[in-house]
Order: structure tokens, then sequence, then C-alpha cells
């Protein structure tokens, strides 16, 4: 039986340590919600400490796409806790934003100038 303040805390813990396995792959919340199943929007949660109902039947699936286990991602590690594990997240966050801009600017490089006018003149007619 779990001690009802690891209970309360743990959805907070689990969603730092997932953001933190996440940002290291560079992986976006969107990607990450691909492989598990889930929407963007959950992943977020998750992250955020406030999904707390069902994330646990996820933790396998997670862990497995994050390449760690789920002892990582639940129980309190001093290794990967410590100063030595130090993620600097807007450097990773700052690789993530450049990622994003070289996908957009590869999906634009493949539609080609016609696609590209046509998309434009269907927004202009809304």
């Amino acid at each position: 039986m779990m001690d009802p303040l690891e209970e309360k805390f743990l959805p907070a813990l689990v969603g730092k340590r997932v953001k933190r396995e996440r940002l290291k792959l560079e992986l976006t919340q969107y990607e990450l919600a691909d492989e598990v199943g889930w929407s963007p929007q959950e992943v977020s949660q998750l992250e955020a400490g406030k999904r707390k109902n069902n994330f646990v039947m996820y933790l396998y699936k997670i862990s497995k796409v994050l390449g760690c286990t789920i002892e990582d991602l639940v129980t309190n590690n001093p290794w990967k806790d410590g100063q030595d594990d130090k993620v600097d997240e807007k450097e990773l966050k700052k690789k993530l934003k450049e990622k994003k801009t070289e996908r957009f600017k590869e999906t634009m490089r493949r539609m080609g100038r016609q696609e590209i006018k046509k998309m434009w003149m269907k927004q202009e007619e809304r």
C-alpha cells in the first residue's frame, strides 16, 4: 500500500522525470504522445503532474519509448536526480525548436510553390 503523501506527489514526480527524459531524447510532446497513444494534451498534463488517473497503466509504454525503466520514473534515485544528471532544459528546448523549424522548412520544400500558393488562397477565402 502506498503512503498517502507519496500518492499525492507521485504524479508530479513522474511528470518531471518524463519531461526530463523526453527532452534528453529531443522528442516533442506530440512525438511522445504519438508513440504512447495519447493526445499531446495528455502528455502535457502528465508532465505538469495534473494527470492522476490511469497514468500508471502507461508507465511501461512511456518508459520503453524514453529508453528508461519504470523504476527510473517512480523511485527516488539519487543518481538520476543528482548533480551529475542535470539537464539544461533551456538548451534542449532550443534544440527542439530548431528541430521543429527544420521539419517545417522540409515540409514546405516538399510541397512546392503551387501547393503552397493553393494553401494560401484557401486561407484567404475563409
